[in-house]
């Protein structure tokens, strides 16, 4: 008599495990189960989240799940600008993970979405995300939709510019130069340009794009004065530095550094032999520029004493082998100091070299071998000197 009972136990504990395992509406979108989310949406909150914080619009964006989308867009209670705690909305998924209709789908249908929201932590907007990844189809929707803004910044002063110049997409970065209000010379909160950001990535193809666009200033600096010239000398390849000197707009002797160095002074302090020659190369180029102490690239290379470059610099037109600095030392005194004998014998045997040049301290370039322990030098210099005595006999 107590079977009856017992079945209705069984039963009930047959009715909550049913009810226990049935899907929420995100995991419903999340399995793509179209009869069970068409059963639970009209019972559901439409803008419940999944443990990981996605709104079912999000999910079903993110799938490109049109139908799913067309039944929450028209849900009267939708929130198409729901948030996940790091920012991201169904916009941002329908650039990173939907196609092109997708977007173009939450764009004509989803009333009153914010098209410009942003990321929490770097203020990232859709067309920030477009330009990051190179979409370009996407990024010329969004830039045609009204009330899209062109000018938005992330955290770091960046616009879409920026990094689609860093990530090294010349079409992408073409297509943002054709919008409305476009500039190539736009600045971030470093006062770097795209072009300062390709140059930094070692992206060519963009560089040779922006250095052929109208406008473009090739002559910019940082917040930390950087030129865009050193920029690319930094990076130690040949070919962006190259390509930025064929604008004919370059300072190609500007100062690039606290000092007052240039470009050259930088080539030869790092002994790089390949970046002086492109540089010697460059019409207008001083090969007796003075940094802030008047030292010049030739007082610099004697000092690190790279034969290779030291004879570039020797052979370039107008070099003044004897320039002085503020302490009155020749690059001769350099050498000398520094026990560089190769490029002490190679600027000896340079045409009208003055071996017995004074500093304002009254030291020759002898003395200073000596001074130095450089032994061998000094040896050099003294034989030098004896050669120079008997020719004038």
């Amino acid at each position: 008599m107590h079977q009856p009972a017992m079945h209705g136990a069984r039963a009930a504990r047959a009715l909550r495990a049913a009810v226990s395992v049935q899907p929420t509406l995100c995991e419903a979108i999340a399995a793509k189960n179209f009869p069970v989310i068409q059963t639970l949406l009209p019972h559901s909150d439409p803008n419940g989240t999944s443990a990981e914080g996605y709104s079912a619009l999000m999910l079903a964006t993110s799938q490109s799940d049109h139908e799913v989308m067309q039944l929450l867009l028209d849900h009267p209670d939708i929130q198409c600008n729901a948030t996940h705690p790091s920012g991201l909305t169904a916009l941002h998924l329908a650039v990173t993970d939907g196609d092109l209709s997708t977007l173009n789908m939450l764009i004509q249908r989803a009333s009153g979405i914010n098209l410009n929201a942003k990321l929490t932590d770097t203020n990232a907007t859709p067309l920030h995300f477009a330009a990051l990844h190179g979409m370009n189809d996407k990024l010329s929707l969004l830039g045609r939709t009204p009330g899209v803004d062109l000018h938005a910044r992330t955290s770091d002063g960046s616009v879409a510019l920026h990094l689609a110049a860093a990530r090294g997409y010349p079409e992408t970065v073409l297509r943002l130069l054709g919008m409305p209000g476009s500039d190539v010379n736009v600045t971030d909160h470093s006062h770097w340009t795209a072009l300062m950001r390709a140059l930094k990535h070692n992206e060519l193809d963009v560089v040779r794009l922006l250095v052929g666009i109208q406008g473009v200033n090739v002559n910019m600096r940082d917040v930390s004065n950087r030129s865009t010239l050193s920029i690319a000398a930094a990076t130690d390849n040949i070919a962006l530095v190259a390509e930025l000197l064929l604008h004919p707009d370059i300072n190609v002797n500007a100062p690039v550094d606290v000092q007052g160095a240039t470009t050259l002074h930088m080539a030869a302090r790092a002994s790089n032999a390949p970046m002086a020659l492109v540089l010697l190369g460059t019409p207008g180029i001083n090969v007796n520029a003075e940094s802030l102490t008047q030292s010049t690239p030739l007082h610099c290379v004697a000092q690190t004493g790279n034969a290779r470059l030291l004879w570039l610099l020797l052979n370039s037109r107008q070099i003044d082998v004897n320039k002085r600095d503020y302490t009155g030392a020749t690059p001769l005194h350099f050498a000398a100091s520094h026990g560089n004998h190769d490029a002490v014998h190679i600027l000896l045997a340079t045409p009208g070299i003055a071996s017995d040049v004074r500093m304002n301290n009254g030291r020759t370039p002898l003395q200073l071998a000596e001074a130095w322990g450089h032994t061998e030098v000094a040896e050099t210099l003294k034989a030098h000197e004896q050669q120079n005595t008997e020719n004038r006999r």
